[in-house]
């Protein structure tokens, strides 16, 4: 009798999971895939992004440094977020300064980020 529970909530946990994947897969600009990188089967919506700084170095000033660059090749700021919370804030700011259009800072995910990059380019425009 145990078993037939376990395995209904086996099946409840595989469906409310699966549930979610869809609901994050099909709305892209809720999550970013610095949010469930690497734990996750989500990852795979990701690969785009991961190949754009697949060959960044391990090193964390060589990987800060490839992964800007690819954010401004790449028009996208949000691969800041495969660095890590401790240096996302500031790629994404080396990131809109260094792209000097303020039409940068809507791509941008992060409000924080977001907002300090339209504010930095009113400052400029004064």
């Amino acid at each position: 009798m145990a078993f037939g529970l376990e395995k209904k909530i086996f099946i409840a946990l595989a469906a409310a999971t699966m549930a979610a994947a869809a609901f994050i897969l099909l709305n892209p600009g809720i999550y970013s895939c610095g949010d469930y990188y690497p734990n996750s089967f989500l990852f795979l919506g990701c690969l785009d992004e991961l190949q754009e700084i697949g060959g960044c170095p391990s090193d964390e000033q060589g990987r800060y440094d490839c992964i800007v660059a690819a954010a401004l090749e790449n028009r996208n700021p949000n691969l800041c977020e495969w660095i890590g919370a401790r240096l996302n804030d500031a790629c994404g700011q080396e990131y809109y300064e260094k792209a000097g259009d303020p039409s940068v800072c809507e791509t941008v995910k992060p409000v924080g980020i977001r907002e300090n990059c339209r504010e930095y380019y009113s400052k400029r425009s004064n």
